[in-house]
């Protein structure tokens, strides 16, 4: 029987029935919170075979400029330890392309998939201008980075793989509350922006759980 809450910290969070999901999406940086994720759904009996792990490539496959070199070999390393899938994810050109950007369309994504293709979606939006560092605000149009580099990515990756159609889908993220202001208003549990289930022949139900939400520093190990 699964738990109906996370293990840890001192505000046990409810968690949805992870048994009527058919594909389970967790996003994968290798840092302690998006490892506690992935031993969440673990340790709750989640088979393998469910999960798929994305680690979103800030650097867009590239050099790396923001960050560690070593830093998806870890996530491989990490991911084959506990037996899930790993799926690389990003966006052409990374952070440095966005940062740089001028007069010219943001960049397509790309994102591989188990058969081993890998799909490639936009790249033909309108031109724009960037040409500066992202502020420090919880507005992701002036923090772009996430925006662009991991939530727009994993929009992208879900709205264009077929195999998520028809199926009940759950993404996971490792957000704390504690993080900032704005990161303590998001919803634990809520409908992600990327389900169609209701009015549309492409249907996809797709919700997002933050299973970490309510944990603090000391519990998560900082």
């Amino acid at each position: 029987m699964l738990p109906n809450s996370v293990p840890w910290g001192n505000a046990p969070t409810r968690a949805p029935d992870l048994a009527s999901y058919d594909r389970i999406i967790v996003a994968f940086s290798g840092g302690k919170d998006s490892i506690a994720c992935l031993l969440t759904l673990i340790e709750a009996g989640v088979p393998a075979s469910r999960i798929d792990v994305y680690h979103h490539d800030v650097d867009g496959a590239g050099p790396s400029f923001m960050d560690w070199p070593c830093t998806t070999a870890y996530c491989r390393a990490v991911t084959r330890a506990l037996g899930v899938p790993l799926y690389l994810s990003w966006k052409e050109g990374g952070f440095l392309r966005e940062m740089l950007r001028k007069d010219t369309a943001t960049a397509p994504i790309c994102f591989e998939t188990p058969s081993g293709t890998i799909g490639r979606v936009g790249g033909a939006g309108p031109t724009g201008t960037r040409l500066r560092f992202p502020q420090v605000s919880a507005n992701l149009n002036q923090r772009y980075c996430s925006a662009y580099l991991k939530i727009d990515v994993m929009a992208a990756l879900v709205r264009n793989q077929d195999r998520f159609l028809d199926r009940r889908t759950l993404i996971v993220t490792g957000e704390r509350a504690q993080e900032s202001r704005a990161r303590a208003h998001y919803a634990t549990f809520e409908t992600d922006r990327t389900d169609t289930r209701a009015g549309t022949r492409r249907r996809r139900h797709v919700d997002h759980w933050r299973p970490v939400h309510t944990l603090d520093g000391l519990a998560c190990g900082t």
